[in-house]
């Protein structure tokens, strides 16, 4: 609605969901399981997702450097997630 009433083409619009994390009291519930990863590093360490960069279930590590071996950590979180889950990950589409 507030799109229509500013008048954005439809082509120019990007519209995203939300995830129910941090301040959300609406979205969709998402886990570890849900994402792919998008390695996020804030002064708090890695994380597994952007969408989560504050929750400590999806915090790798606090050691950022060398930053080879966070990559490396996520990918063994990855390998792991998938050997427990048994599924493929969900995309959450950010935009």
């Amino acid at each position: 609605q507030f799109l229509d009433e500013e008048e954005i083409a439809a082509e120019d619009r990007v519209i995203r969901r939300i995830a129910l994390r941090g301040a959300a009291s609406e979205g969709v519930a998402v886990t570890r399981a849900d994402l792919v990863p998008e390695v996020t590093i804030t002064v708090e360490g890695v994380y597994w997702h952007p969408v989560g960069a504050e929750d400590s279930d999806l915090l790798i590590t606090r050691d950022i450097f060398p930053l080879a071996e966070s990559f490396a950590a996520v990918r063994r979180a990855f390998d792991r997630e998938g050997e427990h889950a048994n599924k493929l990950a969900r995309i959450f589409n950010c935009a």
